[in-house]
């Protein structure tokens, strides 16, 4: 079972993570009488996808806590440990087994005799009808097939499927299977489970969401949190697992804007300093993230403000995470309070700190969340909004505003439609070869080539699959500005640069197309600047690896200046620095810090969008602070002990 878990990418919850996490979720302001010992009677506790139970005896435990702290006695709590394992916590798994250890390892947080039915149960996979477990829910209450769904009971009530129904439970907690069709990840892969079985749940899965917020390219964990949100009552409380991209990749974008629409108390951790390996779950080295968020009555028109906290390190053990919860919620308090947009997280010292993001409702980035220092979150948000921000001071706007690059540039085709490798699947109008010819490509990254503002193609192409039409299309797309979508910042010296004549894009390289040749060299200047860097790094995912991923169609939203609102003069002087500069070569970006030919961009980007003096240094400090981040490089990071 374990083993099937990881391939499908389904991951246990450290117990500490789990007391956090119900720390969060279900707080003192949720009943008006914690000493009631009939809470599991009224109130309901439910994990859809429930593995062994350790977040249902996490909120379990939060639930008994709170009870005998407000003057529950023995007996009360008994009784609330009676109703909790017979009606009060649901859980339920694709695995039989699983659903058991969860109910008996709740059952046995107190001794009692027990016999009879729980609210614990399973829904499986496959089948003649590619059932998908427990995203069934998604467009009803139950599995009503007995062969594909029970529930741990004795006797009868053993073939009676759990049921779930919409808007009836107060509080939801889960650490998802993050698995999805396409990386290795298949979903549904699973033992037991031919290739036909697979496609039929897959096909299933698909015809469950449609129209709901939730893409299957985001994985299984998007379709989790849309099922919480139409299982929950208004004004209970959601609380994931989930991977860090879920914060920035374009394929949550609709799941995003339905969070922001849909709930009220948002709040996203992260932690800062991850260390490699350690994660929230078991078994994995991904980068994760927790959410909670209260569900309103009804939608929104307008966006509910993102809570980003960023801890310096994960809590050690139980008692640690109980106080870390308490800390971050103290915080909140003082920020709704005061009405400010950051407060530090204090345990003793700092531990981390909170940034208060206005989303646009659209399902942006929750830029801030994972950035050690606050500062620099805001410096950044400020630059994607068209102002320049110092560290400690007032925004200044730019010379010219900012706006999506699609509506800046023409944007090339990917490099699927370009081409392909030689040995690779045959898609695209080339075949993309090494060497030079009529044909050239920046395909390839290559970090030790492509050191300074004007780089030479790496590839050309000769007649693939395509028709001549189809290579005729990618030619009208050539440029000679190319951004990257994926860069290493400890290796990776560019994030645009350009070619002397015009090349079409390729696996690492997009081209950027306008008509204005002073535009491409400003926009080059631009976005190897501090300011564009930092616009990108809090835009694109980012990992602890020092690599900053950016998929088509997030490339495209990422805020650039609307260059044509610079007078010619700037225009001309930008045209200038850049000729002046594309001689020179770059440090590695995680080592701007101290490369003088990355601080003379600055400078040519603080002339071209007309900032005040003193806004080179304040970039100085930007450059040495941008680069001492985890998912930049980490250079001389600070560490931090609670």
């Amino acid at each position: 079972m374990s083993a099937d878990r990881q391939t499908a990418a389904e991951y246990y919850t450290r117990e500490a993570v789990a007391e956090l996490l119900a720390g969060l979720v279900i707080s003192e302001d949720d009943i008006p009488d914690w000493s009631d010992g009939t809470i599991f009677q009224k109130y309901r506790l439910a994990d859809l996808a429930c593995g062994t139970g350790t977040l249902l005896r996490a909120g379990f435990e939060r639930v008994r806590a709170l009870h005998e702290s407000c003057g529950g006695t023995g007996a009360t709590t008994i009784r609330l440990h009676r109703d909790a394992v017979r009606s009060g916590i649901t859980g339920v798994d694709v695995y039989p087994a699983a659903a058991h250890m969860a109910a008996s390892s709740l059952a046995a947080v107190m001794p009692q005799e027990w016999g009879g039915e729980t609210a614990m149960g399973w829904m499986g996979v496959g089948g003649p009808k590619g059932y998908t477990g427990s995203i069934e829910l998604a467009a009803s209450d139950r599995v009503t097939d007995p062969d594909m769904a029970g529930r741990i009971a004795t006797g009868p009530a053993a073939r009676i499927p759990v049921s779930i129904p919409d808007r009836s439970c107060d509080w939801i907690m889960m650490n998802p299977p993050y698995s999805r069709t396409r990386i290795g990840r298949a979903a549904f892969d699973i033992a037991g489970l031919s290739a036909p079985e697979r496609s039929r749940c897959q096909d299933r899965w698909g015809d469950l969401i449609r129209g709901e917020p939730a893409r299957k390219t985001a994985g299984m964990a998007a379709t989790y949190v849309v099922i919480a949100g139409k299982k929950i009552k208004p004004g209970g409380r959601i609380g994931f697992v989930l991977p860090v991209s879920a914060s920035s990749v374009e394929a949550w974008s609709d799941t995003r804007g339905y969070i922001e629409h849909n709930f009220t108390d948002i709040l996203a951790v992260a932690v800062g300093g991850r260390r490699s390996g350690d994660s929230l779950s078991e078994d994995t080295s991904i980068g994760e993230m927790l959410l909670v968020a209260k569900k309103l009555e009804e939608p929104r028109a307008a966006a509910s403000p993102i809570h980003c906290a960023t801890l310096h390190r994960h809590p050690s053990g139980t008692g640690e995470a109980g106080e870390v919860a308490r800390a971050i919620s103290s915080a909140l308090d003082r920020m709704k309070e005061s009405g400010a947009e950051t407060c530090p997280i204090i345990m003793g010292s700092e531990a981390g700190h909170i940034y208060k993001l206005a989303p646009d409702g659209r399902g942006a980035p929750w830029s801030p969340l994972g950035v050690m220092d606050m500062r620099l979150a805001r410096a950044a948000i400020h630059a994607a909004g068209g102002r320049f921000c110092p560290l400690d001071g007032d925004p200044v706007p730019f010379a010219a505003g900012m706006s999506p690059m699609r509506e800046v540039f023409g944007i090339g085709p990917t490099h699927h439609t370009i081409g392909h490798r030689p040995g690779n699947l045959p898609l695209g109008a080339f075949e993309v070869v090494d060497g030079r010819g009529p044909d050239m490509f920046m395909w390839t990254a290559a970090s030790k080539r492509q050191t300074g503002l004007v780089m030479e193609p790496t590839h050309t192409g000769r007649a693939g699959r395509g028709t001549d039409a189809d290579r005729e299309r990618m030619r009208l797309q050539s440029g000679t500005l190319f951004y990257t979508r994926r860069i290493g910042w400890n290796g990776q010296r560019l994030l645009a640069a350009t070619t002397a004549k015009p090349c079409m894009g390729g696996n690492a390289w997009t081209v950027l197309m306008h008509d204005d040749s002073r535009v491409l060299r400003a926009a080059a200047l631009w976005f190897n600047s501090t300011l564009g860097m930092l616009v990108h790094w809090t835009r694109g995912q980012r990992t602890q690896r020092g690599r900053s991923n950016t998929e088509m169609n997030a490339l495209k939203g990422i805020p650039c200046p609307r260059f044509c609102e610079l007078d010619g003069h700037a225009l001309d002087a930008a045209s200038e620095a850049f000729a002046t500069l594309s001689e020179c070569t770059l440090l590695p970006a995680g080592r701007s810090y101290e490369d003088p030919v990355r601080r003379e961009i600055d400078g040519a980007v603080c002339s071209m969008m007309g900032l005040p003096g003193g806004a080179l240094a304040e970039m100085d400090a930007m450059r040495d602070i941008f680069c001492q981040e985890p998912t930049v490089g980490g250079r001389g990071r600070r560490r931090r002990a609670y």
